[in-house]
């Protein structure tokens, strides 16, 4: 059994495109390469996939960064956003389990592949996260999750416009609720523990509580709600715990 670590590689250029927006992405995947080298590179039974997304040539700073770790590029250029092409890769990869992150994604402690992979194994029938809320209904944040590569080929819904792409998260058609639907289990995981659905807002330090750091993978609105302002913490959180 193997795992692939599928990681969104954004490039956005043309005349609509900010020159803010592509450096932002630009530097995200820096920062996820510099952490996946950091805390990730040694983990066994795994490899590094990079989907590559809007037509342009990779960084060649962060193609040279990953060259020693024998990353697999694939590249697309179709509709759905992150969930498009994380589905048209799980199309193809034969691969047993697949843990998909966005391109704001990157990691800060070690273990977490290996973690991963455990959890998969030990929860076969499960899609598994290491963040989730309760804002709008409860789902598994889909910026960062992780289930067998066969599960994700059988969500059966069309993710190709935006307001799909957000069904797919946290819409009735989301992957927790035809998870739940179809007998299998959604479940957020930390460095030692597995939570159910109702049980997702009870840790310390999950999304949008705490320092985050049950989180074992951070992204952008970790990052927005540790910069924010006590009272607008609070607002984050309500909203994480239901309260919209």
């Amino acid at each position: 059994m193997n795992l692939e670590i599928v990681y969104l590689y954004t490039s956005l250029t043309g005349e609509e495109v900010s020159a803010d927006l592509a450096r932002y992405y630009k530097w995200t995947a820096s920062r996820f390469c510099d952490s996946f080298i950091k805390y990730c590179s040694s983990s066994a039974n795994s490899r590094l996939v990079v989907v590559a997304t809007g037509g342009e040539p990779l960084d060649g700073n962060f193609v040279d960064l990953l060259a020693d770790h024998g990353p697999q590029y694939f590249h697309y250029n179709g509709t759905g956003r992150d969930i498009g092409a994380f589905r048209a890769y799980a199309s193809r990869t034969s691969a047993d389990y697949l843990m998909l992150l966005g391109s704001a994604c990157y990691f800060w402690c070690e273990d977490v592949i290996d973690r991963t992979f455990d959890c998969l194994v030990t929860n076969e029938d499960s899609v598994i996260a290491p963040m989730a809320s309760y804002e709008v209904r409860p789902h598994l944040r889909t910026c960062c999750f992780a289930t067998k590569a066969s599960i994700l080929r059988s969500y059966p819904y069309p993710t190709n416009s935006i307001s799909e792409v957000y069904d797919f998260e946290h819409g009735p058609r989301s992957l927790t609720n035809w998870a739940i639907n179809v007998g299998l289990t959604p479940l957020m995981y930390t460095l030692g523990d597995e939570f159910r659905l109702e049980e997702w807002r009870d840790p310390p330090n999950v999304f949008r509580r705490g320092d985050q750091t049950n989180c074992v993978i951070w992204d952008r609105h970790v990052d927005i709600y540790r910069s924010a302002s006590e009272e607008t913490k609070v607002e984050l959180e309500g909203r994480a715990n239901g309260r919209n």
